[in-house]
């Protein structure tokens, strides 16, 4: 659907470095649907080459897309972190944002090089932040 996701890129010496994703129309996780606030998620941030980690670039693009969040006047933003991605979740809490939901299983389906849609499933805890 237009108009329902930004994609931020963080650039260096012209070479993208970095990226996420605003979904404004929140989280598809019937999960994240049961906390009070309707909010944006952001979504796929990743930081590449490995060696371009914790320089932050990750810590950068959150703030960026906080602010933009805020800007279109929402009062929260949450996000879905891996189970298995100790390092974003500790990331994440530095950062203000706290579990509001608690464990689900995200889906989501792609089309490989090859053009064969493959679907994934991974265990994640979702998080959320106060913007105000």
């Amino acid at each position: 659907m237009a108009g329902s996701g930004t994609y931020l890129v963080a650039w260096l010496d012209q070479r993208p470095v970095g990226h996420l994703l605003i979904l404004w129309t929140g989280c598809a996780a019937d999960e994240s649907r049961h906390w009070p606030v309707r909010c944006p998620e952001l979504n796929a941030l990743g930081v590449w080459p490995p060696r371009q980690r914790r320089q932050g670039i990750g810590r950068a693009l959150l703030g960026r897309a906080e602010a933009m969040v805020a800007e279109r006047g929402y009062v929260a933003v949450g996000l879905g972190v891996a189970d298995d991605n100790p390092d974003a979740f500790r990331l994440y809490q530095r950062l203000g944002y706290t579990t509001r939901v608690g464990r689900y299983v995200d889906r989501w389906t792609w089309v490989d090089h090859d053009g064969v849609e493959r679907q994934e499933a991974e265990p994640c805890t979702f998080l959320a932040k106060s913007l105000t």
